[in-house]
């Protein structure tokens, strides 16, 4: 009984000691001022547009800040980053992405916008992998 136990918890625990890092080698990080390329954000919610680029930020510091909608310590900071982005939204601009899809991620907003009396001022990029929408994460 105490070996299965064993070998029950060594099957859960293993794998999360062997997660590889984002980045192999140190030369793989973005730099700090380093420009981008004009990455294709398509699917974007609470945007005049329904797609977006980096490039239509105006010059703007971007914070990509990735959410999920199962992930209370992310959105526990909404209300903070939405704060930020409406005080310092002339030179920065947060962008909330998420794997989730548009409907769940609407369904989400709409019912936290209306618990919390706030209307979010940041976009939101949807339903993408964020390695390929990205690039270099």
């Amino acid at each position: 009984m105490k070996l299965k136990t064993i070998i029950i918890v060594l099957r859960m625990v293993l794998p999360i000691l062997s997660v590889k890092a984002q980045w192999e080698k140190a030369s793989d990080y973005p730099v700090m001022h380093t420009i981008l390329p004009n990455i294709r954000l398509p699917k974007v919610l609470n945007w005049k547009d329904s797609t977006a680029s980096l490039y239509d930020f105006g010059g703007k510091l971007v914070l990509i800040d990735f959410w999920n909608t199962h992930c209370s310590a992310c959105i526990k900071h909404f209300k903070e980053l939405d704060s930020i982005q409406r005080e310092y939204g002339d030179r920065l601009q947060i962008i909330m992405s998420t794997r989730n899809s548009r409907q769940a991620v609407t369904k989400f907003l709409e019912s936290w916008q209306k618990k919390n009396q706030i209307k979010l001022s940041m976009p939101f990029v949807v339903a993408h992998k964020h390695k390929t929408v990205l690039g270099f994460l």
